[in-house]
């Protein structure tokens, strides 16, 4: 004969719960902690932490290069001294002839929002007198209002905006040496991984997962990159066409901020007709740089970046912008130029890695899978036996 069931008061639920509460209150509480360590030393340790990423993020988009460079038989070594000599010598070549322009332009900025404000003072006052006109008409309608003042703090010479080059300059050489040591020495990661495991299997899955990843993330930073760069040279035309000043200084602002999703176009718009209203004596030349600008950023947007990236790395607006908050409040304005392509990166990372699916399903939408071969072995005989040979 059975014995009969057991049965539980709602005083043993709870007790038997109450452990369980308590645990997860405890496990939860760590990893609030643990999240404010990180966030804490990330703040504080910029100067050490920045260049690493950004070398870290540059490897990953020049990776394609040294693939290249490899089957045409140059080492790596080369091709990496090769790409960050050309990155420097492009770098400098920047600064050499967008520094005068752009110091130029912040000194003059007091006396172009001057221009603006006097010009925003002769539009109020034509409506002014409007007003009076029709409170003239209108006695019973009282359409007067209270003069509008516009304060304009100038910005002076040793501002923030303007100080720091050497340290700027520092971690900039930084950034160059880590990034040669990382091209340089491409695949030893894959290597190192690949004589730790210790079955054919895992060596194996180890090769086809992080070339797979290696191969997604640097398609999408090459790929972005290259989409910002030709924003940045088509805006700079535009500009130049209608007699716009310091085009080329423009050209590079909207490349960069076109990294930053959704406020990069709006502080761009904002910045172009803020410059084109004071150089500009006619308001409609001033708005069709504006329009340039938008409607350039627009067609990026909706058209070029989705017919050549697609929708595989789709990302969900509101993670999107929590996240550019957050890096943005760490790091500054670096911060929310890399926050997206760092963002990209924890997207693959996670819809390759097993165990990682949920965190990537919160991030966004399943990357999609193309059939055919696996680019990822490509250019190895036998396959993914010859990849993990070649790994070790």
């Amino acid at each position: 004969m059975a014995p009969p069931p057991q049965s539980f008061s709602a005083e043993d639920r709870a007790a038997s719960i109450a452990p369980l509460s308590r645990s997860a209150a405890v496990e939860w509480s760590v990893i609030l902690l643990a999240l404010i360590a990180v966030s804490g030393a990330l703040y504080f340790a910029q100067p050490f932490f920045v260049p690493i990423v950004v070398a870290g993020l540059s490897q990953l988009a020049l990776a394609p290069i040294i693939r290249a460079g490899r089957r045409i038989g140059l080492p790596s070594p080369v091709t990496a001294g090769i790409l960050v000599l050309a990155v420097l010598v492009a770098g400098g070549l920047l600064v050499y002839y967008l520094a005068e322009p752009t110091q130029t332009w912040v000194e003059e900025l007091p006396r172009q929002l001057r221009s603006v404000r006097y010009r925003l003072r002769e539009t109020l006052e034509s409506v002014e007198r409007v007003t009076e006109a029709a409170r003239t008409l209108d006695r019973s309608t009282d359409l007067s209002g209270n003069g509008t003042t516009l304060e304009v703090k100038p910005i002076a010479a040793g501002s923030p905006l303007l100080s720091g080059s050497t340290t700027v300059a520092a971690q900039g050489l930084v950034t160059a040496f880590l990034l040669f040591a990382m091209l340089a020495g491409n695949g030893g990661f894959l290597r190192s991984l690949v004589k730790i495991l210790p079955r054919f299997s895992d060596k194996r899955l180890a090769v086809t997962v992080v070339r797979r990843i290696g191969l997604d993330i640097s398609r999408y930073l090459f790929t972005i990159t290259a989409i910002n760069i030709g924003l940045g040279v088509a805006i700079a035309l535009a500009l130049w066409s209608i007699g716009m000043p310091n085009p080329a200084l423009w050209g590079l602002m909207a490349t960069l901020l076109n990294f930053i999703p959704y406020a990069g176009a709006v502080v761009g718009v904002g910045i172009v007709g803020l410059a084109a209203v004071a150089a500009f004596p006619v308001l409609a030349d001033a708005l069709l740089a504006m329009g340039l600008y938008a409607a350039l950023t627009g067609l990026e947007g909706g058209v070029v970046t989705p017919v050549l990236v697609g929708r595989s790395l789709c990302l969900r607006p509101a993670v999107v912008l929590v996240w550019l908050l957050f890096w943005s409040f760490i790091w500054g304005v670096v911060g929310a130029l890399i926050a997206i392509p760092m963002l990209v990166v924890l997207k693959i990372l996670c819809d390759h890695v097993p165990g990682l699916g949920g965190l990537g399903a919160f991030l966004g939408e399943a990357a999609s899978t193309e059939s055919g071969p696996d680019e990822s072995t490509a250019g190895a005989p036998g396959g993914l036996d010859a990849g993990v040979a070649s790994a070790n």
